[in-house]
């Protein structure tokens, strides 16, 4: 797998969930992610068995309220924090999901794990094999997919 399939995949995938469940348009940016004085959501799921990895989506507070607000047909301000989580949780989800679905072999995906602040997304045993940045409304945020390297 390449990396240009993942940026491929990761673009028409969040373009059409990010359209399709929340009526928002979302364009890449190139660049790094920079979130300002943001605070920040990491979502992320976890693929394991032929490939291994994790594909997690970080969002600016400002953004993920105004992403549950949609979901939850409340006003941005009355958006919860349990709403924020279970909202970028589903994204990160069906992120994931197709992400799965382009790799080779058996592969499964774990439930959504949402975390407040950035999950690290490289280690010394992991490789980022995809960063994309989107614009939203203004916003950016970013989906990273990390390779889990064997352990030798």
């Amino acid at each position: 797998m390449i990396m240009q399939d993942f940026e491929t995949e990761t673009c028409n995938s969040i373009e059409n969930i990010w359209s399709s469940m929340l009526g928002l348009p979302v364009a890449r940016k190139n660049g790094p992610f920079q979130n300002g004085d943001d605070e920040t959501y990491t979502g992320y799921v976890t693929i394991s068995g032929a490939w291994e990895g994790t594909v997690s989506i970080l969002c600016p507070k400002t953004l993920a309220q105004k992403v549950a607000a949609i979901m939850y047909e409340v006003d941005e301000n009355d958006a919860t924090r349990e709403q924020i989580e279970d909202t970028l949780g589903e994204l990160a989800n069906m992120a994931g999901g197709n992400i799965k679905n382009i790799l080779p072999g058996n592969c499964a995906l774990s439930l959504p794990t949402v975390d407040f602040g950035e999950h690290p997304t490289s280690t010394t045993d992991a490789e980022t094999v995809s960063e994309v940045v989107f614009n939203c409304r203004g916003l950016n945020f970013s989906v990273n997919i990390v390779k889990h390297l064997e352990k030798s």
